[in-house]
């Protein structure tokens, strides 16, 4: 009878201590997910908004997982059960980690990553605008009545000397008449103002 006491205590203690490594294995893990979005949070890249979201989304998370630790261990008196409970919780989040790196995008790091591209990408086609828009503009004020394309064919030699000289790709004719559609009202505003 004392050795099957002795036996079920030292189950019990193994069971206690499985249950103990597991919450702090849940604990770390759960530091881990919570720190991470704080660290992102304070990059200063990010908008006001983003890090205040990266921040709440910490917060409910941290929140989250503690009530599911508390609601697993709770009305259960076996230690190896709540242990089992609280692994596969520490599993669950675990995998979802594991599966959200390699198959979740995260907005704000592309937006961030894509930011200088998109404003070199926007600086240059302003350039290559302002230059279709000054030779394009006399062209138009004495032709009114012509079709971007017909303008576009006039001015494309001439263009391109200017965008090759400013170290900008040539464009054909049809890429030229195209800007020049959108461009069109501006330039008509342009010629009645400037209209001597």
């Amino acid at each position: 009878m004392a050795k099957l006491k002795s036996a079920e205590k030292e189950l019990l203690r193994h069971e206690l201590r499985h249950e103990q490594e597991t919450r702090r294995d849940l604990d770390q893990l759960t530091d881990l997910l919570a720190k991470a979005a704080r660290d992102a949070a304070s990059d200063n890249r990010l908008t006001e908004d983003d890090r205040q979201f990266l921040r709440r989304q910490g917060d409910i998370f941290s929140t989250a997982v503690s009530k599911l630790i508390e609601l697993l261990a709770k009305d259960q008196q076996h230690a190896h059960v709540r242990e089992y409970r609280l692994r596969k919780l520490f599993e669950a989040l675990g995998s979802t980690c594991v599966i959200a790196s390699h198959q979740v995008t995260d907005q704000i790091k592309n937006r961030l990553r894509a930011a200088p591209a998109t404003a070199a990408k926007k600086a240059t086609t302003e350039k290559t605008n302002e230059i279709i828009f000054e030779v394009a503009e006399m062209k138009w004020r004495r032709r009114p009545n012509w079709t971007p394309w017909g303008i576009a064919g006039e001015i494309h030699e001439q263009v391109n000397e200017r965008l090759k000289a400013q170290g900008l790709k040539p464009l054909g004719r049809s890429a030229i008449t195209h800007r020049l559609e959108k461009l069109r009202s501006s330039l008509f505003q342009a010629a009645v103002y400037l209209a001597p």
